[in-house]
């Protein structure tokens, strides 16, 4: 069954890493299979979309395109290597041809002017090998199996960056063993890449693929459309009946024989045309021959590097991301415990003894190590060590504390110079005070030690000169000379910093440094604007969306000049530069509203509402303006023809033109019937009647009825994608009185 890990999506031994493409019935996932020792390799897997999984006409595609390829063992055809299936989830595991197909290599191509001329002659021959194999492809008996693919198009055509050609999609092929038959006016394939005979929905045979590659090999030698109109009935109609430019009107300068390959593809009559792709590919591979193309000039390798070098790199370093982050998926249950320890691994009797040595050995009782000599001398000189130590870092700290306590002065030696922070200070002095021993000493030039952040400038005394204090740089402390027993109010200060004013009183220098920290100086400035949600910039930096806003900053670090910007979506901005003085101020802004000409079109046509009320109407081949405060809105398009609406969110700044084009979001349908002025039923709902262009239809499945009075009703079975156009046509019968 599914399940998920993370963002991944995990199926038996395969891992989804991302979704690589969406088509009408099918969307393809890259993932990754591992295996023991490290295996691993990468497939590409299709599933059938949701909605389709109970319509039985999509399902039986969907299982035939995976029976069918999975007989088409060739170099220039994906290989298909497994169809699963468990519950409502179906799989088609199918190679994973890493590179573009010829819709993207021809989009770039007509990007950057790139000439596919002679690469296009490599490619095509390629994809002529795998057409060849198809269409010549016999069951386990011996029969020809007759594959007519059907659906040749640029989308189904994948150039590997290392330079391969295959075939791919086999969805909608038809074989000889084939139970499917293809409904009476529904055509399968793309319109534009049809042959005249598919147009008009006829029998095919491996001819009408041939006019396909015809069309492919003819757009990348001119990189121009071969067929291409308004919509898809107009396309229709030029491909029934084989109009389009010839190429030597595009590419003046084509060589004759090249022109003739592409003439003789391209021919109305399918018996005019190349029987076999065989037949095609050689003369393909005769005119690189007899012309002396150089090698060099049909590597499709380097073409696909050179067009593609930023695309390469990209796939490149997200498939490794994705390879990283989906290491730590648990692939394998883990044994149990008991079968570790007692070495349980089927056939494998030698694993077994070797587990039972191991938890024999466990089994043994552990023997008490014995102390060195050696260990025994250094645990006993620690043991004295440490004591001394303690005693000498606390009884010398404070030995000095204790002398400066008494009337008298001894002399005091090996003393440390400075007492370790951790350790308190002690004043002794009231101790004796109380004991009524005199401790009164005449004032004498000391030190006043102290650490400080950041470091002062000055230090004044409160009345005073100010003095500049002593770094000593090896230990980080600052210190000035003043005199013992006397009180005094010393005020640190340095630029940028607020004072900070200390009284001390001390009787010598100080061991423990003090510890002084200057805080920076601030001032405030308020602002109050409107709107209130506006966002204010102070210096392009983005400060605040809510007002009033307080500003802190520093007079003496920062500039006095500041640029304030205040923008809000619909409203005029405004920049101004203010100047701070370092007095608390307050400023009041408002923004005036900004007013903008919005243009809308809607095709066909419709109605635009915004905020639930109706802005306007656009009828076909019209359009109105409508004048508006700029900002975000979220606009609603109805199309009342087909009661379908979509909501679509636009950031307007500036006078524009906004077109919501219905036609790409639905489906259209262009119905046709003999007689015409009959009526149109979808889904059991009247709509209109016959002729009928570009009617939208919801993407999904669809029951068409065309009926008239005095016919027998038409019925049409079709399922849609988005901006899909199909073409519907019934010649009714008369009812029989």
């Amino acid at each position: 069954m599914l399940r998920r890990w993370e963002n991944f999506i995990i199926f038996k031994d395969y891992v989804f890493l991302k979704k690589l493409a969406t088509g009408g019935m099918a969307r393809v996932y890259l993932a990754r299979k591992k295996g023991a020792h490290g295996f691993e390799k990468f497939y590409a897997i299709k599933e059938l979309h949701d909605h389709l999984r109970e319509n039985e006409s999509f399902f039986s595609m969907f299982v035939q395109e995976a029976k069918l390829s999975s007989k088409l063992d060739h170099p220039n055809i994906v290989k298909i290597f497994d169809l699963l299936g468990e519950e409502e989830h179906f799989f088609i595991v199918m190679e994973y041809a890493k590179g573009k197909n010829i819709r993207d290599i021809l989009r770039v191509a007509a990007g950057q002017k790139e000439d596919l001329y002679p690469i296009a002659l490599k490619i095509t021959s390629e994809m002529l090998m795998g057409l060849d194999f198809a269409h010549n492809l016999k069951d386990i008996n011996g029969n020809p199996l007759n594959i007519i693919h059907r659906d040749i198009s640029p989308q189904n055509i994948m150039v590997s960056y290392e330079g391969s050609v295959k075939v791919t999609d086999f969805g909608i092929a038809k074989a000889a063993d084939n139970v499917e038959e293809t409904r009476t006016g529904v055509l399968k394939g793309k319109v534009s890449y049809m042959s005249p005979e598919q147009a008009f929905g006829r029998k095919l045979d491996r001819r009408s693929d041939l006019y396909s590659m015809g069309i492919i090999l003819y757009e990348m030698i001119t990189l121009k459309k071969c067929f291409s109109g308004r919509n898809s009935v107009d396309i229709l109609e030029k491909v029934r009946n084989g109009n389009f430019i010839a190429v030597d009107k595009i590419v003046p300068g084509i060589n004759p024989q090249l022109n003739n390959i592409l003439n003789k593809a391209l021919a109305y009559s399918a018996d005019e045309r190349y029987q076999t792709a065989a037949d095609f590919q050689k003369d393909l591979e005769d005119f690189i021959f007899e012309n002396r193309i150089p090698v060099k000039d049909l590597n499709v390798a380097n073409l696909m590097h050179k067009m593609f070098e930023k695309d390469i790199k990209e796939e490149f370093d997200e498939l490794a991301s994705l390879s990283r982050k989906i290491q730590k998926i648990p692939y394998l249950a883990e044994k149990s415990n008991d079968d570790i320890e007692t070495g349980k691994v089927v056939g494998s009797s030698r694993r077994k003894t070797k587990s039972k040595k191991s938890a024999a050995k466990k089994q043994k009782p552990k023997e008490k190590k014995r102390i060195g000599f050696g260990a025994l001398i250094l645990n006993i000189l620690l043991m004295l060590i440490i004591p001394l130590l303690l005693f000498d870092i606390f009884f010398v700290s404070y030995y000095r504390d204790f002398v400066d306590a008494f009337p008298f002065k001894a002399p005091v030696k090996h003393t440390l110079k400075y007492r370790p922070g951790f350790l308190p200070d002690i004043n002794l002095a009231p101790y004796y005070k109380y004991r009524e021993i005199d401790v009164s000493s005449p004032s004498l030039p000391v030190k006043y030690i102290f650490r400080s952040n950041p470091a002062p400038l000055l230090v004044n005394m409160a009345g005073n000169d100010t003095i500049i204090a002593t770094h000593e740089e090896s230990t980080g402390i600052y210190s000035i000379d003043i005199m013992s027993y006397i009180d005094y109010n010393l005020v640190f200060s340095t630029s940028g910093y607020q004072n900070v004013t200390k009284k001390i009183f001390v009787r010598n220098t100080n061991t423990i440094p003090h510890s002084i920290n200057l805080e920076d100086k601030t001032s405030t400035v308020t602002f109050k604007f409107d709107p209130k949600d506006a966002m204010l910039y102070i210096n392009d930096q983005l400060l605040s969306q809510e007002s009033p806003y307080i500003y802190s900053y520093n007079p003496d670090k920062e500039t006095a000049s500041h640029t304030i910007k205040l923008k809000k979506s619909g409203y005029e901005g405004i920049e101004k530069i203010i100047t701070f003085s370092g007095d608390s101020k307050t400023y009041t802004i408002a923004l005036e509203p900004k007013f903008i000409n919005v243009t809308f079109r809607i095709v066909p046509w419709g109605i635009v509402s915004a905020k639930g009320k109706q802005i306007g109407i656009c009828n076909k081949e019209s359009s109105f303006t409508k004048r508006m405060q700029a900002g975000k809105y979220d606009f609603t398009f109805l199309y009342p023809d087909n009661d379908v609406q979509q909501q679509v969110s636009y950031n307007l700044d500036k006078s524009q033109t906004i077109t919501y084009n219905f036609s790409k979001i639905y489906a259209h349908a262009f119905i046709t019937s003999y007689p015409p002025q009959a009526d149109i039923y979808v889904d059991d709902v009247q709509m209109m009647t016959t002729p009928q262009q570009a009617m939208p239809l919801k993407a999904g499945y669809h029951k068409i009825v065309i009926h008239k009075n005095g016919f027998l009703p038409c019925t049409r079975e079709i399922n849609v994608s988005p901006g899909e156009e199909i073409a519907i046509h019934c010649d009714l019968e008369k009812t029989i009185e």
